[in-house]
């Protein structure tokens, strides 16, 4: 998978000094699909493909609890705004949003116990969340809150620099990051 590999570039390439011994699970969260890659003791430990879990399962599963269209999922999505979706409070749209993330996690955790089964495997100490449907509000705090592992994006732009005529003095949005940090991994791959 392309872009897990871009993606495990993109953090080993980044990657803060302190954090570099760090055993992290790195979850690309695509539109049709989910891949994960492990790194342990600065290296490469292994990766895997996961059978369900991806933007257009959340999109699928909000869409059906909330009775709104995928325009106006995707909306909701991208913006963060919980207060966009009209006949409906932010609370509501936050436990429609948790009810989809819960099926979400059940891959991620999947892909927690296969790399815990592994034989030299060591306790993740991160999970790094990318592709686009890694900042999907409240994503992230869901994962850390029921995985009990610190979680955060992968945001490789934050070390590399951006022109602000293309993308303004605030730089990359950690939304653009997660979409745009495989193809900042594929073009900074060793030959």
């Amino acid at each position: 998978d392309a872009d897990i590999f871009g993606l495990l570039n993109a953090y080993m390439a980044t990657v803060e000094p302190q954090d570099k011994d760090a055993t992290v699970a790195i979850f690309n969260i695509g539109e049709k699909k989910m891949s994960v890659a492990f790194v342990q003791d600065g290296l490469f430990h292994s990766m895997r493909a996961m059978a369900g879990g991806s933007l257009d399962m959340v999109v699928s599963k909000t869409c059906m609890n909330l009775g709104i269209d995928s325009e106006k999922c995707h909306e909701l999505l991208s913006t963060g705004n919980l207060a966009s979706v009209d006949g409906f409070s932010e609370a509501e749209v936050e436990a429609a949003l948790r009810l989809a993330y819960e099926d979400l996690m059940a891959q991620i955790d999947i892909g927690i116990r296969y790399f815990s089964s592994t034989e030299d495997s060591k306790p993740l100490t991160k999970i790094l969340l990318g592709g686009g449907g890694a900042a999907a509000p409240g994503l992230k705090e869901f994962v850390a809150e029921h995985s009990g592992i610190d979680t955060d994006t992968v945001n490789p732009f934050k070390l590399v620099p951006c022109d602000s005529k293309v993308f303004g003095d605030g730089g990359l949005s950690i939304a653009l990051s997660n979409i745009y940090a495989p193809a900042l991994g594929l073009a900074m791959r060793k030959f």
